[in-house]
C-alpha cells in the first residue's frame, strides 16, 4: 500500500457520516442545555455554570470539527487534509488544527477545574488539598484573583463577570 486516497464517493459519504453525528450530538447538546438550565436545582447553581462551560465548549468543538474542519487523516501515514468550510476558504491547515487543540485543551481544562471545584465541596477548610491553597501555591499570586480575595470558593465569575448570572436570570424569567 504505496498511495493513499480517498476516492470522491468514499469522501462523501465520510463527509455525510459526519453530518449524521453532527445532526445527533446537536440533539443531545440541546438536551443537555435544557437540562442545564432549566432543571439544575438551585443548591447546585454554582457547580452548574462549571458544567454549562464544558458544555458550551463541547458544542462549540462539535461545531469546528464536523462542520469547520471536516479532517480525512491518512492512516497509516502522519497526514491528512480536510474538506470543511476553513479549508474551502484556503486558510492553512495549521490554523484548524491549533483550533482543535485548543478547543479540546480548554475542555480538558474546565473538566479539571470542576474536579477541583467538586473536591474543594468535599475538603473545606485548612486541608493541605484544600483548592485555594493548591490552586495558589501553582500559580503566581497575581494571575488568579482568588488568591489575593482568602474565600474558600473558586466561581467562572471571575473570569467572565456576572455576564453568567445575567444570562441565565433572563432564560428563567421566560
Amino acid at each position: 500500500m504505496n498511495s493513499f486516497y480517498y476516492s470522491i464517493e468514499l469522501q462523501t459519504v465520510i463527509v455525510y457520516g459526519q453530518r449524521i453525528l453532527f445532526v445527533f450530538s446537536s440533539l443531545f447538546n440541546i438536551i443537555a442545555f435544557f437540562c442545564l438550565l432549566k432543571q439544575t436545582p438551585e443548591h447546585q447553581s454554582k457547580f452548574r455554570n462549571y458544567l454549562l462551560l464544558i458544555q458550551v465548549l463541547a458544542a462549540i468543538n462539535d461545531i469546528n470539527f464536523d462542520i469547520l474542519v471536516e479532517p480525512f487523516p491518512l492512516f497509516p501515514a502522519l497526514g491528512g487534509f480536510c474538506k470543511g468550510l476553513v479549508c474551502q476558504w484556503s486558510v492553512p491547515i495549521q490554523y484548524s488544527f491549533a483550533t482543535t487543540v485548543l478547543l479540546i485543551g480548554l475542555i480538558g481544562f474546565s473538566i479539571a477545574i470542576c474536579i477541583l471545584y467538586r473536591h474543594q465541596s468535599i475538603v473545606r477548610g485548612k486541608f493541605k488539598l484544600s483548592f485555594v491553597r493548591l490552586i495558589c501555591s501553582l500559580s503566581a499570586k497575581h494571575l488568579i484573583p482568588e488568591c489575593n480575595r482568602r474565600r474558600s470558593g473558586f466561581s467562572p465569575r471571575y473570569l467572565f463577570g456576572s455576564r453568567i448570572d445575567q444570562f441565565l436570570r433572563f432564560i428563567r424569567q421566560e
